[in-house]
């Protein structure tokens, strides 16, 4: 039956003006949610987000936008009518068994510094059977239009998703058009964003980080310091929230419904590893502090990244010591001076500010090239 829909799907005309949206996590955030505000507000698209998600539904038709849950028979009448999809990662962030015909954007989530899909061997068609792609073909659906910040990753997205050339459009991402360089030059706030590992437990806190030598250095310099795991780390949340419980200056922030990129310029200075955030970060040229803590095992056990990280970042810590001996220097102009290098050098358009209305732009341009129904 599921292929059966995804055949019949293609006979049925499809409406160039009704798009969809979806996330692959439930919440109402990232890429998605971004370029949905923009064609809500911006443009006469008629805009649905499509969410598996009952409640995130629920709160954005109470802020006066559309929603359906994504197994609804609502989500199903749009989806087979919709001329264009955007997903911040795969054709099954919404309903794809209807989507055979539909134009397919995919946003992702952020510049590949690690092995992602066929590279990482984790992609959908080395994952599923024979018999499973038989049974959903939308699997094996490559993106219309695969949107990346940095044309010299172009060849990596081509490899990890087999996808041709001409389909990758190059422009920012939608979640940072409001990402300002507008920073007064004062260290108060650190966000510590580590990424996560699948294939071992990572102690973050281990690699010579002494609690008193921070929480005293923290008080007397007047800093905050927030960490935020990636939403998968729900475990060791709960252990590092513990350990810091009665700190008065280190804070770990629970991240169940927070969109980052609203808070991420509320910080002075980012910690962060082979997080993809680190480009982001960049437009807003603010000092970046990189822990390659576990750089040899990652590589190793977990995921190879796609340029070595001296190449990105040539100054990097090996532990919490140098972090610290780092940020009691006060001297940041060798980590600024990194922080726009990648800023110049991976973000094509470093301008932020017209990200959404670009790739918008460009969708039409190619909805007429491909002269849909």
């Amino acid at each position: 039956l599921l292929k059966v829909l995804w055949s019949l799907s293609r006979l049925v005309p499809r409406n160039k003006r009704l798009w969809i949206v979806g996330n692959q996590r439930p919440a109402f955030d990232d890429n998605s949610k971004y370029m949905f505000l923009f064609l809500h507000h911006h443009t006469d698209i008629d805009v649905i987000w499509i969410s598996e998600d009952r409640g995130t539904c629920s709160a954005l038709k109470k802020m006066g936008y559309r929603a359906c849950p994504k197994y609804s028979l609502k989500a199903f009448y749009y989806s087979i009518r919709a001329g264009v999809v955007l997903t911040s990662a795969y054709i099954t962030d919404v309903l794809p068994v209807v989507l055979n015909g539909a134009f397919w954007v995919n946003l992702w989530h952020g510049t590949p510094l690690k092995f992602i899909g066929f590279d990482a061997g984790i992609h959908v068609l080395q994952l599923l059977t024979d018999k499973e792609l038989r049974r959903k073909p939308w699997h094996k659906t490559t993106p219309d239009l695969f949107l990346l910040a940095s044309s010299s990753f172009s060849p990596h997205i081509q490899s990890a998703f087999r996808i041709a050339e001409e389909r990758i459009f190059i422009s920012g991402y939608p979640r940072n058009d409001y990402l300002k360089a507008d920073w007064d030059g004062r260290v108060r706030k650190i966000i510590y964003l580590p990424t996560f590992r699948w294939k071992y437990y990572f102690d973050m806190f281990s690699y010579g980080f002494c609690d008193e030598e921070w929480q005293e250095f923290l008080v007397k310099s007047d800093m905050r310091f927030d960490v935020k795991l990636h939403p998968i780390d729900k475990d060791n949340r709960k252990t590092i929230q513990n350990r810091f419980r009665d700190s008065s200056h280190i804070n770990v922030l629970d991240g169940e419904g927070m969109d980052l990129y609203e808070v991420l310029p509320n910080y002075d200075l980012l910690i962060t590893d082979y997080s993809s955030v680190m480009f982001d970060w960049a437009l807003m040229e603010r000092p970046m502090l990189v822990g390659a803590f576990d750089l040899d095992t990652y590589r190793k056990t977990d995921r190879d990244i796609y340029r070595s990280l001296e190449e990105i970042v040539p100054y990097y810590q090996k532990d919490w010591k140098e972090m610290l001996a780092f940020l009691k220097s006060g001297n940041f102009e060798e980590s600024l001076a990194q922080v726009l290098r990648i800023k110049t050098y991976y973000n094509d358009k470093s301008e932020t500010g017209q990200y959404a209305s670009s790739l918008h732009q460009e969708i039409l341009a190619r909805l007429g090239q491909r002269n849909p129904s």
